[in-house]
């Protein structure tokens, strides 16, 4: 279920569905509220489609609770996950 979600939401991303496809993926992590990293990748999807302030509640939210999700935020421009100019702008923002 969970990865069908993920699948979907991915694929209506790239028919450029994305107001659908984050729906999608933020259903995909309601089951399973306690599992932070869904939260993080849902929110480093909504950063790389332009959705920067919903990306840094959400954020802010699931770091507090899982500090090395932090430090993958640091590392994602460097595997071409996320800009680095919008890494670089959520990571000035978010406040721990």
């Amino acid at each position: 279920m969970l990865t069908n979600t993920l699948k979907k939401g991915d694929e209506l991303i790239s028919f450029g569905k994305i107001e659908e496809a984050m729906e999608e993926h933020k259903n995909a992590f309601q089951p399973a509220p306690e599992v932070e990293e869904l939260k993080f990748w849902y929110a480093v999807t909504l950063a790389n489609h332009g959705m920067i302030e919903e990306a840094i509640r959400t954020l802010e939210e699931t770091v507090a609770k899982n500090k090395d999700l932090l430090e993958l935020l640091k590392r994602l421009p460097k595997s071409e996950l996320i800009n680095e100019n919008v890494a670089t702008q959520i990571l000035k923002r978010i406040s721990l």
